[in-house]
């Protein structure tokens, strides 16, 4: 099993999804309570987007393109924000780590016969 599966396997358990939803709520939360401290809101994001496809509501595909508009917004937002590099290190967790998982192909050997 490689990485990927393992990492994916990982999330799904039901105990890790329930605690990267709550993760995600209560980042959401203190972001609201307290604008502008910037690092709950982003971990609260990533942690809500993987917590929605843990539960199984959203298809792999749709958790990566989410993930990879939300590294956009947070690059946009870098720029009319003073965050120290916050939302820079938000962005580029977010995006690439996931990006792979959801746009991959399937490796032909090079012994396959060509009817299968």
């Amino acid at each position: 099993m490689r990485f990927r599966d393992r990492f994916l396997a990982l999330i799904t358990d039901p105990n890790i999804a329930y605690i990267l939803m709550m993760v995600g709520m209560l980042g959401i939360f203190f972001e609201l309570a307290e604008p502008g401290v910037v690092l709950p809101g982003v971990i609260g994001g990533i942690s809500l987007i993987l917590a929605f496809f843990a539960f199984q509501s959203l298809p792999i595909n749709w958790a990566g393109v989410l993930l990879i508009l939300f590294g956009v917004a947070l690059l946009i937002a870098e720029i009319k924000v003073v965050s120290h590099g916050v939302l820079t290190v938000g962005r580029g967790q977010s995006p690439w780590c996931w990006a792979p998982s959801c746009c991959t192909r399937r490796r032909r050997s090079a012994f396959a016969s060509p009817g299968r």
